[in-house]
């Protein structure tokens, strides 16, 4: 099925993968435009060379290509891929969430408040050093190879670690560096956790859940 839009108006629009669309509408004719739902994974025509200006909210499953240049609107809030070919995230948004992504992930210089990477298993972490005003980052799931990169995270907040494989083994060091860190959620043991506390100053919370409590160290390092 194709399905024409010339002459239609609209602020939201949302494809998904039981209507069976063969080729993606001319999304450009929608000017309006400001959230995009797409669970069609049979879709091919994204229309490459249009920027979407009003474009505020995306949500994909299995975007196709790898770059994200043609949704940059410059006001972009919440963008939300899923089991996509993305390789290179080059845009600026306030709120990025990656799950389970087919290909090497690198990120850009873009400005991201928040980036949540679910099950991501290819993502190359050393490159998040590159994102600007980044405040918040968290990993469910996902393969976390260092933290070096943490130092230059000036702005970061909240660093969280859920279910990430092989957590307690990673070099800590670098967490003491982030001088904006406020909140520390990993799901590592007591022990670990008491241990990170007694390095971290007491203004940041440490841990999860029953196990949570304040830093010990009076001052910043």
């Amino acid at each position: 099925m194709e399905l024409a839009t010339q002459g239609v108006s609209a602020r939201l629009v949302a494809f998904h993968e039981e209507v069976g669309l063969k080729v993606v509408p001319n999304l450009q004719m929608f000017e309006e435009l400001t959230t995009l739902q797409s669970a069609a994974r049979t879709m091919v025509d994204w229309t490459r060379n249009h920027r979407f200006a009003n474009l505020r909210d995306v949500w994909i499953d299995g975007y196709p290509d790898d770059s994200l240049q043609r949704f940059d609107s410059g006001a972009l809030k919440v963008v939300e891929l899923f089991h996509g070919r993305l390789s290179n995230v080059d845009l600026s948004c306030i709120q990025l969430r990656l799950g389970a992504m087919r290909q090497n992930v690198e990120f850009g210089n873009a400005t991201v408040t928040t980036i949540d990477l679910e099950s991501c298993s290819r993502i190359d972490v050393a490159s998040l050093s590159r994102v600007k005003g980044l405040k918040t980052l968290i990993f469910r799931a996902s393969r976390v190879t260092s933290l070096a990169f943490l130092p230059n995270l000036r702005a970061l907040e909240t660093l969280a670690l859920y279910a990430v494989p092989g957590a307690s083994k990673l070099d800590m060091g670098p967490l003491f560096l982030c001088p904006s860190l406020r909140n520390l959620e990993i799901n590592v043991g007591e022990r670990t956790l008491r241990e990170l506390a007694e390095r971290l100053p007491s203004t940041v919370r440490v841990g999860t859940g029953a196990l949570r409590f304040p830093g010990l160290r009076s001052h910043p390092p």
